[in-house]
């Protein structure tokens, strides 16, 4: 759970994880899914379908009196990930009291509406345009009772909002759907979407390298995918938005990749729409990012807390310590440089243009590091040319350095193998450790391939954590480095991205 800490602070998750040992007793659903260990520790396989679809519905009956039915050919929601976009929308809209919101694709599921009107009262209309999730939609409002606040429509034709404003100012004031008069008078608070974050195009290779997901994807391929991926899906929304204007208050959508934000805010900056907000929703090992803008001049959006800004550093084509491209760029930075920082880094995005990771330190192990380096080195030598020298019978110096002309073998072998041990103690001593070979198995509790991501989880504070980013931008690669908590001190940043300077090199 690395980054519940950075939840949404009215997030019931942030600091209470779920009790699967209460949930297995409450939900004979969850029981049956259920394993318990020899220690009495409760839990479930992540990667079955079942296992999450007994999870998600488990969570919403025990925490919010929700009874919902999730198919198991269709998307699962993770309940916290969609708390946190609710509770976003809950400060942009401040304490407006009366709320109408839309959901762009509500999936079978219909959590956004069934959560924002249980908690908060909204109004909801939810549109989708999968027959299966229209279905389970409507059963799931009202097998709650909330088909009051909540009606669930088909989408019209290509686009992503009509049904939805048609509905509402036809209910509201009693127009024809096509009417426009006086439409204007009239606002939908709000639009929401998680999008489909692939494009069925992409190549595998194109798509990236991404990590391993620690829990199995059930969404369904019009879920999962559409032409041209999220980017070209939120930028259709945004040029629909234009033609709807101010019928729609805020227009808001979650993304899948932090790149992505980039290229929607040039898009909208292109349709010279100015007020645009951005944030990040942390939850577990998962990153998302949400965009919004509006074309209401008199909204003002929240002011974000006082965050520092990211640290970029431009690295030279001229580098030697790795080839100049984003895989072998971060295989460096996480195999070496954290490793040798004793940092723990969790991945949440890679691919062959980007990569994108969170890291924490419990310790400052980068001051003076390259003072240390320099005077491990000396030591090192002196220390292995001590143990040469008081290891072997060799007649001079340089017969001991060549390991020849020794007196015997063995003595010879004993010379190096003396040497070799002095070396690496000194390393492991100063805290030296030599890079791990990509696939390369290790032992004693070394550094594995997987150390770097696996570090030891104790609860203990940690005394820095940031964001790592790695970029391919035009023909250049940028680290980009953000504190999370602004708590700590810009200076040890400042520190780290010296460090990556003095040795991406």
């Amino acid at each position: 759970m690395a980054l519940n800490k950075f939840m949404h602070p009215r997030n019931p998750y942030k600091d209470n994880r779920p009790d699967f040992k209460k949930l297995a007793l409450d939900h004979e659903g969850f029981r049956k899914v259920a394993k318990q260990s020899l220690d009495g520790k409760v839990t479930i396989d992540f990667k079955n379908p079942e296992c999450l679809k007994a999870l998600t519905e488990a969570l919403l009956l025990s925490d919010f009196g929700l009874s919902v039915y999730l198919p198991s050919d269709r998307l699962v929601p993770a309940v916290p990930q969609r708390l946190n976009y609710l509770l976003w929308l809950e400060d942009l809209l401040a304490d407006k009291r009366e709320v109408v919101g839309i959901d762009v694709g509500c999936g079978s599921s219909c959590i956004y509406a069934l959560l924002g009107s249980k908690m908060n009262r909204w109004q909801f209309i939810a549109t989708d345009i999968d027959e299966v999730n229209l279905r389970n939609a409507r059963d799931n409002v009202m097998t709650n009772n909330m088909s009051e606040s909540v009606t669930v429509l088909p989408q019209v034709g290509d686009s992503l909002f009509k049904s939805a404003t048609d509905h509402y100012f036809k209910q509201s004031q009693g127009l024809n759907a096509g009417d426009e008069k006086d439409k204007t008078m009239m606002c939908i608070d709000f639009s929401m979407c998680n999008p489909p974050f692939f494009d069925p195009d992409e190549s595998p290779i194109s798509r990236g390298m991404r990590p391993e997901a620690c829990h199995v994807s059930t969404a369904s391929p019009t879920e999962r995918s559409v032409t041209g991926g999220e980017v070209e899906f939120v930028k259709r929304m945004i040029d629909e938005s234009i033609a709807f204007g101010l019928n729609i208050r805020i227009y808001t959508s979650m993304v899948g990749k932090k790149s992505s934000l980039a290229k929607l805010k040039q898009y909208l900056r292109e349709k010279n729409i100015p007020k645009i907000s951005t944030t990040e929703f942390c939850q577990g090992r998962t990153m998302r990012w949400a965009i919004a803008w509006t074309f209401d001049e008199h909204f003002v959006f929240p002011q974000k807390g006082k965050a520092s800004p990211a640290l970029v550093h431009t690295l030279s084509p001229d580098i030697k310590c790795c080839l100049y491209d984003v895989p072998a760029v971060t295989h460096f930075i996480k195999y070496d440089l954290l490793t040798e920082l004793e940092m723990k880094c969790t991945t949440l995005h890679q691919d062959v243009g980007e990569f994108v990771c969170v890291v924490t330190a419990s310790k400052n192990t980068w001051s003076h590091s390259r003072r240390k380096r320099r005077a491990a080195k000396q030591k090192e030598h002196i220390q292995a040319k001590t143990q040469c020298e008081t290891a072997t019978q060799c007649e001079t110096a340089t017969q001991c350095g060549t390991a020849i002309q020794c007196e015997t073998e063995t003595q010879c072998e004993t010379a190096d193998e003396s040497c070799g041990n002095a070396a690496k103690k000194q390393r492991i001593d100063s805290g030296i450790v030599d890079a791990p070979t990509p696939g390369a198995d290790q032992q004693d509790g070394g550094n594995s391939v997987l150390s770097v991501d696996e570090l030891s989880s104790a609860d203990e504070k940690p005394l820095i954590t940031f964001t790592l980013e790695v970029r391919l931008e035009g023909i250049h690669i940028n680290l980009c480095l953000k504190l999370m908590d602004s708590s700590a001190q810009k200076d040890m940043l400042n520190q780290i991205l010296q460090y990556f300077k003095n040795r991406l090199v």
